[in-house]
């Protein structure tokens, strides 16, 4: 996420590592989601899983209703 934050300079490296890591049968997982913002980045490289705070305050919200 560190790289994601940082600017879309990284963006083409990125990509290319969660393909390769798919293509290698891989599970890609994005770990320190805390903003929406951080969710944003990584939708379009359809994790196979994520994690963090923003998405530990989703499922409480979740758990309430």
């Amino acid at each position: 996420m560190s790289l994601v934050r940082r600017g879309r300079e990284h963006w083409p490296r990125i990509a290319q590592w969660n393909h390769e890591a798919r293509a290698a049968g891989l599970t890609v997982w994005w770990p320190g989601l805390d903003t929406p913002g951080d969710l944003g980045a990584v939708t379009p490289l359809e994790p196979t899983l994520v994690s963090g705070s923003l998405l530990g305050g989703m499922l409480q919200q979740d758990q309430r209703v």
